[in-house]
């Protein structure tokens, strides 16, 4: 119990720290691809509701997630990073490397707290496998020009990373589930004629719902401790 409680306790923190950040520096970091894109700059305080209201609905389904500590960060991140590829087709080299540390820091600390107090390991081979799997074809389909930004190469190691945590047949599916809604997303815009097959879309959204949904259905929402 009292490793669970270190976690949540880290996991809130950790949160709580990129709201701040997106609350405080949102505007300054992110304003500029809004404004490139001849869109309206967001508030400090759309930036708050953006990133935490996520984070909060995924803390509710995570209590027995292990490693916590990096997921909520990451999603708080992940929902700034679709806002802003859903509306301007950019993925801001901030918010990458800002769910890199998250993830590199919540990952170990996650899984040292559960090596100790609940004598359960963690498979690097699993994380690795998730990083190649995720990293690899979006890297392929964006040199061979499939549609894939450079954004979202950047973006898929981290997604495979943090999928890796709980196992690469975790990873695995979520990369299935991505490339399935984005798919989708692809072929709806398609017939509704708003791109055209050489198009470039805003594939980051797709690729943070399919790990998200991987997450619910086979994660961090129903691991044990």
């Amino acid at each position: 119990m009292t490793a669970q409680i270190i976690i949540w306790m880290l996991a809130g923190i950790a949160a709580v720290l990129v709201v701040g950040w997106a609350t405080v520096s949102g505007p300054e970091y992110l304003n500029p691809y809004f404004e490139r894109a001849g869109l309206r700059a967001r508030t400090r305080v759309e930036y708050a509701l953006i990133s935490a209201l996520p984070t909060a609905f995924v803390a509710v389904f995570g209590t027995r997630d292990p490693f916590l500590v990096a997921t909520l960060p990451l999603v708080a991140l992940f929902s700034l990073m679709v806002l802003i590829d859903a509306t301007t087709k950019k993925q801001p080299n901030v918010l990458t490397f800002l769910a890199m540390a998250a993830l590199v820091v919540g990952g170990v600390l996650g899984m040292i707290v559960r090596l100790i107090g609940f004598h359960h390991g963690t498979s690097l081979v699993g994380i690795a496998v998730g990083i190649v799997v995720w990293l690899f074809p979006l890297w392929l389909l964006n040199r061979v020009g499939g549609g894939v930004g450079l954004g979202d190469v950047k973006l898929a190691p981290v997604l495979g990373g943090w999928l890796g945590l709980y196992g690469a047949g975790v990873a695995f599916g979520g990369l299935l589930t991505a490339v399935i809604v984005g798919g989708i997303y692809a072929l709806v815009l398609l017939t509704l004629g708003k791109v055209k097959w050489s198009s470039t879309v805003a594939f980051g959204p797709a690729l943070v719902i399919g790990a998200l949904v991987s997450w619910f259905v086979t994660g961090g929402a129903v691991s044990p401790w």
